[in-house]
């Protein structure tokens, strides 16, 4: 089983949240057509059944102009010395280096502009 930090019915409920307060208040069918998945996608994610893909993330982090993190409310779970940046600095710098390429590519496949 996995050990995420983040909890997925809480997860779930941030993602409606913003949803329902964003542009009058969008129904799941127009925000899935809006950033071009499909309904049960959108609905299981905000029922906390399933976690976003991360290219639905990015989704959701292009259309409400926010980090994934407080878009999720992992960052009310995560103290500092659990930041992704100190974890990096604790890494051999060949690690480091292979996982900020990595990094760097997703973001050039889905870029935030």
């Amino acid at each position: 089983m996995r050990n995420y930090k983040c909890d997925p019915l809480m997860m779930g409920q941030r993602l409606k949240d913003l949803r329902r307060n964003a542009k009058n208040s969008m129904s799941q069918l127009e925000f899935a057509e809006e950033i071009g998945t499909c309904l049960g996608n959108i609905s299981k994610i905000e029922q906390g059944l399933r976690f976003p893909t991360m290219e639905i993330l990015y989704d959701y982090m292009n259309y409400f102009d926010g980090d994934a993190n407080l878009l999720c409310g992992c960052h009310e779970n995560q103290n500092r010395e659990e930041s992704i940046d100190a974890k990096l600095k604790k890494l051999p710098p060949a690690v480091r280096d292979y996982f900020t390429d990595i990094f760097v590519e997703m973001i050039e496949k889905y870029p935030f502009q």
